[in-house]
This record gives structure tokens, C-alpha cells and sequence, in this order.
């Protein structure tokens, strides 16, 4: 039976005003659960649309800032709805504009068609609505373009810190975290990732106890309730005290408060992919 989430609950959850154990049911619910998740996202929608009608109380307004407006991504977000609300209030305005009749007198007026003549406003909100639509699409692309960069410039970050060219990061500034596959069951105070200022990296080994040998392996990271991904290529498995497994390097300012998943799986050597191992991590701060 699915587990009944109030619309009190889903918006502190959105809004990171929960505590450590609700928070981390609902990012459980979230993995395992359909009609949760579709929950999840309909109340986030709800949340970005109060924000943007100024319908959020000071306090909910500075929370919703820190959980969504300072990433680039939530900030175009924010931008593209933004912006569709303004044009749909515009159509809308110019529906009830009142077009002024051309004179009776006009030769081309009077060469038009009756119908033709009931048909002005109509094309004026056309026009507009087209005119509107062309804006959209333009700043739209142009807003997907610069997520499309933002995403390759991290996704070139990870290669880089990865590479087995890229001379390791001091001790002092890596934390070590050792991940053995999980079900679906949440984070536990062994998978968390420790608060140091001093710290820069998050290394993560991961176990790997399949027996079948690939030429690489990837993974793919995201934040649990955040559909975006990270994806990392051309690892390979190691033998450790703790048994074979895949490290992966994270820069920690690319993390953000929360649980994470992680996906593991072998690559053949004809790029197919194979079975996968699934890991999940806590971030309990929001930054170093």
C-alpha cells in the first residue's frame, strides 16, 4: 500500500524545511514509488508557480531560492516559466483589446468582405501570439544551448579529475566513502559524506561483486528527486582490502544537500552495456 504524503509535507520536503528522517522517506518513496514521484513533481510545479506569482511568504521565498535558484539549470528553469506566463497573460490581454474599426470609407475596406471584416481581431491576437511564439522559441534555445554547455563543462570536469593522467588531489582534501551495492532502502549514517572545509574531493569506491570481467565501466549520478543526470565514463574495476571495486572522483562543490544515486555498469568492448550495480550517498551539508 503506498504510503499517503500530505501537500504539507511534500512542500517542506521541496523547500528543505524537513528533518533528516521525513526527508529521507519521501527521497525513498520517490525512488520507489510511481504515484509518489508523480506527486513530487506536481508539487514542484505548484511550489515554481507560487514563487512566480509573489504568492510566498518571505521565509518560503528565501528557501525556495536556496534549494532552486542557484544552479544554472533551475535558474533557466525558472526563466523559461517565467517567461510562458508572461506571454500567455499577454495573448490573453490582447484578446480583450479593442481594435479600432477602420473607416467606412476606405477603398480597401470597402473591397474586403463583410466576414473578412469580423475576422481583424482575430488576426491582430495571431499576429501577436505568433510574434510571441517566435520570442519564446528563440530565448528558449538560447536558454538550452547554454544548459547544453553547462552540462558538458561538468561532465569534461569529472573526465578530467578521473583521468588516470590527472595527478591525485592531496590526502587532506579527500574524503573516502566505501559503497557496497544497495536495494532500494535509503541512506544510513555509513554512506554519509562527512562536513571538512578542507575537503574538495569525494572519492567513492564502489564494490563491485559481479564475476564477469568489462573493458570499462561507467556511471551515472543524480540527485535523488532531480531528473538530471551526470555521466561518467572509461573507469575501471580495482582490487582492494575491502574487495574489487570502481573508484570514482566527485569535486564536492558539483554536490548539493541530499541523498544520491549512483549507477554502475560494465561497458564491453563493443560499447554495449551491461548489468548494473546500484549505490546511494548522503550529503547532509549544503556546501564545503
Amino acid at each position: 500500500m503506498t504510503e499517503h504524503l500530505t501537500d504539507i509535507e511534500l512542500r517542506q520536503f521541496l523547500l528543505g524545511d524537513i528533518d533528516e528522517g521525513k526527508r529521507e522517506r519521501i527521497e525513498k518513496l520517490f525512488i520507489s514509488d510511481s504515484e509518489s514521484k508523480q506527486r513530487i513533481l506536481i508539487a514542484e510545479e505548484d511550489l515554481i508557480e507560487d514563487y512566480l506569482d509573489g504568492s510566498l511568504s518571505p521565509t518560503q521565498k528565501e528557501q525556495f531560492l536556496a534549494q532552486y535558484g542557484y544552479t544554472p539549470q533551475h535558474l533557466r528553469r525558472l526563466q523559461i516559466t517565467r517567461l510562458i506566463k508572461q506571454h500567455a497573460m499577454t495573448a490573453a490581454r490582447a484578446k480583450v483589446v479593442d481594435v479600432p474599426a477602420p473607416q467606412r470609407s476606405s477603398f480597401v475596406f470597402r473591397l474586403w468582405p463583410p466576414n473578412m471584416r469580423l475576422m481583424i481581431p482575430a488576426l491582430a491576437v495571431l499576429m501577436i501570439a505568433v510574434i510571441v511564439g517566435v520570442i519564446w522559441l528563440s530565448r528558449f534555445n538560447r536558454g538550452k544551448f547554454e544548459e547544453v554547455n553547462q552540462r558538458a563543462s561538468i561532465e569534461r570536469e569529472l573526465a578530467e579529475i578521473n583521468s588516470t593522467t590527472n595527478p591525485p588531489a592531496p590526502p587532506s582534501q579527500v574524503f573516502s566513502l566505501v559503497l557496497p551495492p544497495v536495494s532500494v532502502r535509503g541512506v544510513g549514517p555509513n554512506n554519509e559524506v562527512t562536513r571538512n572545509p578542507a575537503t574538495s574531493v569525494l572519492e567513492l569506491h564502489l564494490l563491485w561483486p559481479q564475476k564477469q570481467e568489462f573493458s570499462s565501466y561507467r556511471i551515472t549520478l543524480n540527485r535523488v528527486a532531480d531528473t538530471e543526470q551526470l555521466t561518467i565514463n572509461g573507469l575501471h574495476v580495482q582490487d582492494e582490502k575491502s574487495g574489487r571495486a570502481v573508484i570514482v572522483k566527485i569535486p564536492t562543490h558539483l554536490l548539493r544537500r541530499g541523498s544520491y544515486q549512483v549507477s554502475l555498469s560494465g561497458v564491453g568492448d563493443d560499447g554495449t552495456i551491461g548489468p548494473s550495480e546500484e549505490y546511494t550517498f548522503a550529503n547532509p551539508s549544503k556546501s564545503y
